[in-house]
């Protein structure tokens, strides 16, 4: 009987469970579609469904407006509460010919590099609006 108890208590103690991490590609109203990841962290699980969820995004141009947020994060044992989402951030800002600011662009995303490419293409697409409507001499900079 000892032998029995014992077997099952080691049984238990071998068994691994996988942390879960639930991500949401949104609009910020409506949550277009939902991925799940897994991993034995919590880094781990999220990274994986954000990464499935970003690449979707930017991989279809219906979404490239829409955000991936980390909805729920459950580790193995039982446990749960809402992550941080684990978002890179970029600044770039408008500036005139004599440095003043005229207008700052944020933008996030997985990797720093794709938030800053998104903050650039915001800035650039309003330099050149405002160069069609005559004010040239327009940069943006990166804003640290």
């Amino acid at each position: 009987m000892k032998l029995l108890l014992m077997a099952i208590a080691l049984s238990y103690s071998f068994v691994s469970v996988a942390d879960t991490c639930t991500v949401a590609m949104t609009n910020g109203y409506n949550n277009v579609r939902t991925y799940r990841g897994t991993g034995y962290g919590r880094n781990d699980a999220c990274r994986e469904a954000l990464r499935d969820c970003n690449r979707d995004r930017i991989s279809d141009y219906r979404y490239r407006n829409y955000r991936c947020e980390t909805q729920r994060y459950n580790p193995g044992n039982g446990g749960g509460y809402p992550p941080n989402p684990g978002y890179e951030s970029c600044t770039y800002k408008l500036q005139d010919r004599y440095g003043y600011s005229l207008r700052t662009f944020y933008a996030t995303a997985y990797y720093r590099s794709q938030a800053c490419a998104d903050a650039n293409n915001q800035c650039q697409n309003e330099r050149n609006y405002r160069n069609s409507r005559g004010e040239y001499g327009l940069s943006c900079f990166e804003s640290y």
